[in-house]
């Protein structure tokens, strides 16, 4: 800004050296301080645009950060969560895979709930012991070999 300062100086100095009217001089100095005060607004309103612009920015990439740190989790997050929904009172709830544990408190009933980590189906009426007076819907939706086979096998037995 000095040097701003200091050019502003030399061109008053050499105003008043060249101008001996003292009018003229008095309007010359008004004409140059006019449009330096213009040149200082203009430059104040593109500082005024460009700090919202900054400041768009930053609440923007805050958003981004915050969105990029939700699908990190989602992506890294660790393997051995599973979400667990308590039979009991439908709460939903993450537990640690641990083959070792065999069952688990649910913190919203404080009922204990048993653990299958080996369990690869969902439909607990028939497995092993497929019985014709079942009425388990989910027999019926089913998409695991056994529930299939044991449910063709039975329709092939009544035609």
């Amino acid at each position: 800004m000095s040097d701003i300062t200091n050019k502003c100086k030399q061109i008053m100095k050499e105003l008043e050296d060249n101008i001996q009217d003292s009018n003229n001089l008095e309007f010359a100095k008004q004409q140059v301080f006019s449009l330096l005060e213009s040149f200082l607004e203009e430059i104040e309103s593109i500082q005024e645009t460009a700090e919202k612009r900054v400041e768009k920015l930053i609440q923007n990439q805050a958003e981004l950060d915050r969105r990029l740190s939700t699908i990190e989790k989602d992506i890294y997050e660790e393997e051995g969560d599973f979400e667990i929904s308590c039979p009991y009172c439908n709460h939903d709830f993450l537990v640690d895979y641990d083959e070792l544990k065999n069952e688990i408190v649910c913190p919203e009933c404080n009922n204990t709930i048993e653990l299958d980590w080996n369990e690869e189906h969902d439909c607990s009426c028939c497995h092993g012991d497929y019985d014709d007076d079942c009425d388990c819907e989910d027999c019926d939706d089913c998409d695991c070999d056994e529930c299939d086979d044991d449910y063709e096998d039975d329709d092939n037995e009544d035609m």
